[in-house]
């Protein structure tokens, strides 16, 4: 693989992983919270964090453009904290990538890690709680260890969805090399430039490694349900 697509393949699995790492973070206690938790707002809140997966790619990169340029929140907080003319903007950006990515793939790690949760006997969190522990610790070391299949399947498929993102993306990034993932590079080879034989070797990556993702994920799922 020459540079020309080892560079988009490298920052697609740079902008895949942090984008799952980040949404591990939120995911892992909001699916808990979901799952387990009764509280005002909660159907709303299940609502908002499904939206990104019904809606087109290019709505969820129309409102980030809003958010992350110079006229909106981004840009209006910095120049609040730090001065200026509202010139600050996140647009044109790897991390604009990495964000545009993780708010798609949020709900491919939600729904996996929820129901990995919900599933869990409610006996166990009744031990837990005669035996002491508190919300926090039942948490880690109860319902944690339990879902630990429903969590790495749902960073697995998140990860997977976050490689392959290219909508919302391309929308925040464009088509400059520096910011070039593998599907930007593959639209940009064969839908811009029209060179639909130099595109192959982005496929091909882009493929085999979503296939790798999705089959290490499927046998996580295979050996939970062998427990």
């Amino acid at each position: 693989m020459s540079w020309d697509y080892l560079h988009p393949w490298v920052l697609s699995l740079e902008v895949a992983l942090v984008a799952t790492a980040a949404n591990g973070l939120f995911a892992i206690p909001l699916s808990y919270a979901l799952a387990r938790r009764r509280f005002p707002l909660r159907f709303a809140v299940d609502s908002l964090v499904i939206l990104p997966l019904v809606l087109p790619p290019t709505v969820v990169g129309f409102g980030l453009l809003y958010l992350l340029g110079r006229s909106g929140l981004y840009g209006w907080a910095c120049s609040w904290l730090l001065g200026g003319s509202g010139s600050h903007t996140l647009l044109f950006t790897v991390p604009a990538a990495m964000i545009a990515s993780a708010v798609v793939s949020f709900p491919l790690l939600v729904l996996p890690i929820r129901s990995a949760f919900a599933a869990i006997p409610s006996e166990y969190h009744d031990e837990a709680r005669l035996s002491g522990l508190g919300p926090v610790q039942r948490f880690i070391h109860i319902a944690i260890p339990l879902a630990r299949g429903g969590i790495l399947t749902g960073l697995l498929l998140g990860f997977a969805r976050a490689l392959g993102e290219f909508g919302a993306t391309i929308m925040l990034v464009g088509t400059s090399a520096p910011t070039r993932t593998l599907p930007i590079q593959i639209w940009y080879d064969a839908g811009e430039t029209g060179d639909i034989s130099h595109a192959w070797p982005a496929v091909i990556a882009l493929v085999l490694t979503s296939l790798v993702v999705v089959l290490v994920a499927g046998r996580l799922r295979w050996l939970e349900t062998e427990r």
